[in-house]
C-alpha cells in the first residue's frame, strides 16, 4: 500500500494478531513514513519461511513480485493466497 488511508481493516486485523498470536498482520507501505514497516514487504519477512502460509493483497505488480520472492525461497504455491487491484 502507498499510504495508512488505503490499507483494509487496519484496526480490526491489529485486533485479531492480538487473539492469535500465530496471526503475523504486517501492513508496509511505500510511500508513506509512518508508525509501521516502510518499503517493500520482502525486507520485513522473516528468515524461517517454512510452513507458513502467505496472503498478499496489493497492486498487480506488489502482489507478483512478492509472490515470485515467496517462491524463490521455498514457499510451496498452495501456501501463498492473495489477491490484486489496481
Amino acid at each position: 500500500m502507498r499510504s495508512k488511508k488505503d490499507l483494509f481493516f487496519y484496526d480490526e486485523f491489529r485486533q485479531l494478531q492480538q487473539k492469535y498470536p500465530q496471526l503475523v498482520y504486517l501492513p508496509t507501505l511505500s510511500r508513506e513514513q509512518w508508525e509501521g514497516k516502510s518499503g517493500r514487504v520482502q525486507t520485513h519477512l522473516p528468515t524461517d519461511l517454512t510452513g507458513k502460509t502467505f496472503y498478499i493483497c496489493g497492486i498487480k505488480e506488489v502482489v507478483l513480485e512478492t509472490k515470485e520472492y515467496l517462491l524463490s525461497r521455498g514457499v510451496a504455491p498452495e501456501n501463498i493466497k492473495g489477491e490484486r487491484y489496481n
